[in-house]
């Protein structure tokens, strides 16, 4: 929120509403590669504010996808950009649709790819206690694939967003792959028909206009990891990680919209719902507010549900209460009054 932010470039209309619209400067130790964005630089290719990852104020965004200033009918007819509710002030997206719209490079000189990364992310502070590590992240993601690049690539393109995991000794991890096109033929290809395949596309994902997204990366914290194939880290380069944001093979498609991005460790302790490795009275407030409104402390706690630590099985209900109310008593918490009152 504190990045300052320029005036409309190509979205000049928007200049009398908009004066700090949005920047490519990302914040201290984060960083853009816009290097692979056809036209970059080209005055006559490309809309200069979407050329890659950007910085913008959410309602320029918002104003500049609909094409309609604020205050004025259909302003909010941003293509779903407008449900991106989570998201606040500033943001940072890559939007390869409104990019497009000046020259058409994504039929003309090739697919808009763009990586945001992460400062490197030390390890050394997490307590030996604490085994879990949770990436999570507000988004709004629209998709497009198959009908672009036939100049170049009449296969089409598939637009797809990427999260990958750079460990300091060079070992590189995708945890997260989200593809649009829903099928793939029989030559591997992406489409949209599926007369032409019957092989769905296992990275296939629906928009997403406004959800809070949670990855498990606990695998960082071990030295043996499944998703190197069962093979070992060495101890030495588990000492941070960097991830990296990328937007892939898009054309004249969708966005992928992000905010509030965080990193959280905690440990696996039964009963400590507000994950700071403590059984104390505070999980009693965390634990109702579960029970009363699930939706806000997911929202509270890192995108996780409260069966995470408040359940004796998968469903979080009044069932738990008993039990929830014996770990605090165990723990030497005075609970059983107050989580009843509070539940």
């Amino acid at each position: 929120e504190g990045l300052p932010l320029g005036p409309p470039a190509d979205e000049d209309f928007l200049a009398p509403f908009f004066q700090q619209a949005f920047t490519h400067n990302p914040p201290p130790n984060w960083f853009v590669d816009r290097s692979l964005v056809p036209g970059l630089g080209d005055p006559f290719v490309g809309v200069e504010e979407w050329e890659g990852w950007s910085f913008a104020n959410k309602d320029f965004w918002i104003s500049a996808a609909s094409g309609v200033p604020p205050g004025l009918p259909g302003h909010n007819d941003a293509g779903g950009r407008e449900r991106f509710k989570y998201g606040q002030g500033t943001i940072v997206v890559a939007d390869p649709d409104q990019w497009n719209d000046l020259g058409n490079p994504a039929n003309t000189l090739g697919f808009y790819n763009t990586v945001l990364q992460t400062p490197f992310i030390d390890f050394a502070p997490i307590p030996p206690t604490e085994d879990r590590l949770l990436l999570t992240f507000d988004t709004s993601w629209i998709g497009g694939c198959c009908d672009d690049g036939a100049l170049f690539d009449p296969n089409g393109n598939n637009q797809t967003a990427t999260i990958h995991a750079n460990l300091p000794g060079g070992t590189r991890i995708e945890v997260l792959r989200w593809e649009s096109a829903p099928f793939l033929d029989n030559m591997g290809e992406p489409t949209n028909d599926p007369m032409f395949s019957g092989n769905p596309n296992p990275h296939f994902q629906p928009d997403i206009l406004n959800d809070r997204i949670v990855v498990d990366l606990s695998f960082l914290l071990l030295g043996p990891s499944a998703a190197t194939g069962g093979g070992e880290i060495a101890a030495s380069t588990m000492g941070g990680v960097t991830l990296d944001f990328g937007m892939e093979d898009a054309g004249d498609d969708g966005e992928w919209g992000l905010d509030n991005i965080s990193m959280s460790s905690f440990s696996s302790l039964a009963g400590d719902m507000d994950f700071n490795g403590v059984l104390e009275s505070a999980d009693i407030s965390a634990f109702a507010l579960g029970m009363q409104d699930e939706l806000a402390y997911i929202l509270t706690y890192f995108g996780l549900t409260p069966a995470t630590h408040g359940s004796v099985d998968s469903t979080f209900d009044f069932e738990d209460i008993p039990w929830f109310v014996s770990i605090m008593e165990g723990a030497g918490v005075a609970s059983a009054a107050k989580v009843r009152a509070n539940s």
